[in-house]
Formats: C-alpha cells, structure tokens, sequence
C-alpha cells in the first residue's frame, strides 16, 4: 500500500465517520458525545484523521479498522442527554480530549516504527496533544465545578487523566533532556497504552463519572 493510496483512505473514512457524528448530531440537535458509541466514533475519527496525516503506516491503518469494527459492538442508540451535559465546556471538554488521545495513539505508532532509527524529533506533535489535553482538562474541571462544585472528583479517570498530564508533560522534557533522551521512543510508546487504558479501561470497565 503506497503512501498516498493510504492517506486517501484515511480520509475517505474520516469523512465517512464524520457524515455519521454530523447525522446524529442532527438527530440530537446537538453532538451526542456523552454515548460510548458517539464518543468512540469521535475518537476514532480523530484517529483515522491523525493517523493518516503522520507516518503511522500499515498500524496506523489496522488499528483504524480496529476501532471501527469495535464501534459495533456498542450500543448505538441515542439516549437522551440530561441538560447539565449540553453545554459548549463538556462538548469542548470532549472534543479536545479525543483530538490529544488521538495525537498520542498515532505517536506511539510513528515512535515504534522509528525505533531503530531514532531520527524523528517529536516534541511539536507532543506540545500539540500537551495543549489539547491541557485544554480538556482546565475545561472540564470548570464545567465540573459549574455543575456539581467539585473541580477535581477523586475517580479513576480524574486520577489517572492527571497522571497521563503529568507523563505527557513530561516526554515534551524528555526531547531536550540527555538523559532521557535515549529513551523516548519506549516512552512515548507506553504513551500510547496509557491512553488507551484510560479510554477503554476506565471508561467501558472501572466506571466512575466517566463510566459508559
């Protein structure tokens, strides 16, 4: 599969995830992302989007069809959203959320594929997730505090969101840093699998307020 052949089917299925998010959202009268399947599309599409504009390469693509495939066996009904979720800080919240998860996962993937190699310099695409992860969580911290006056619930993803701000701060330091230099691919790589526990582990199975 060539290069441009691939990033043409990235985008063909962002589009296509895209009609999907934009259809519901018609349906709702606003994005329905407080669903596990409207928030998976979201991620996913970001995803597919992401991972076709960077070197990711066939992984980049397998895992986008992973995701889609995994995108029917959730249950694809739209609830109705209780009105303290319709607000512009939670969809923000969200937006920015799934954009960084997105830049992580696909960074993990480039990381792993320049392993060897190790010419790539990745602190731009990392400040760019730092900054959309910063974002969701100053948002959702606000909004949270709007709602329920508590800016940071003790939970599993409240916790571990702060640990994985933290680790993502922390490989931006990593680029500059002699010592840890050498290994930043590997970090960055595990990067990749504390998002993935965050989304999938957290969300689909310990629950909390940011339980499916």
């Amino acid at each position: 599969m060539s290069e441009s052949f691939r990033r043409r089917l990235h985008l063909l299925a962002f589009i296509a995830l895209s009609a999907v998010e934009l259809y519901r959202t018609f349906q709702t009268g606003y994005p329905p992302v407080f669903s596990p399947f409207d928030s998976l599309l979201l991620l996913t599409a970001m995803f597919v989007l992401l991972s076709g504009l960077m070197k990711t390469g066939k992984g980049g693509t397998i895992l986008s069809a992973i995701f889609i495939v995994s995108m029917f066996f959730v249950p694809y009904r739209i609830k109705e959203i209780p009105p303290i979720v319709r607000t512009p800080l939670f969809i923000l919240h969200v937006f920015s959320a799934m954009i960084a998860y997105a830049v992580f996962i696909s960074l993990s993937i480039v990381a792993l594929l320049d392993i060897k190699d190790k010419k790539l310099n990745f602190k731009k695409p990392l400040t760019a997730g730092f900054f959309f992860f910063t974002t969701s969580m100053i948002v959702g911290g606000t909004w949270a505090y709007l709602a329920w006056a508590d800016l940071f619930p003790l939970e599993p993803k409240s916790l571990f969101s702060l640990f994985l701000w933290l680790y993502s701060a922390f490989l931006i330091h990593v680029e500059t840093d002699r010592t840890f230099n050498k290994f930043k691919h590997i970090l960055i790589i595990a990067c990749g699998g504390f998002v993935l526990f965050s989304y999938f582990g957290i969300n689909f199975l310990l629950g909390g307020t940011h339980g499916f």
